[in-house]
């Protein structure tokens, strides 16, 4: 990964079928606790780049959406038999679903 994060963390998971869940954020604080209030921070790019895999598509899911609770079931974002998509990162939690190809 490349990209404008530098205080980000990631998490990749792999489902026993094959399928990468890679979970991304930025490590800044989201709440305000004095105020009762949400801190709204820039999203940052990120180029993620697969060097040995050219998965069938991958996906983009973001977890948080408060003004539509149910966005997150529906991919943001989708690519398909490409190595290199560029990702927007918010200070909460995305989804990235990697599905590799099925020979």
């Amino acid at each position: 990964m490349s990209g404008e994060i530098t205080d980000g963390y990631d998490m990749l998971l792999q489902r026993r079928y094959g399928t990468f869940l890679l979970l991304l954020w930025q490590t800044v604080s989201i709440w305000d606790g004095e105020s009762k209030v949400d801190i709204i921070n820039p999203d940052k790019c990120v180029i993620l780049t697969l060097k040995s895999l050219t998965p069938s598509s991958i996906k983009n899911y973001v977890l948080y959406n408060e003004s539509d609770p149910d966005a997150a079931l529906e991919p943001t974002g989708r690519w398909n038999y490409t190595r290199k998509v560029m990702l927007s990162v918010p200070g909460h939690i995305i989804v990235v679903e990697i599905e590799p190809q099925v020979w």
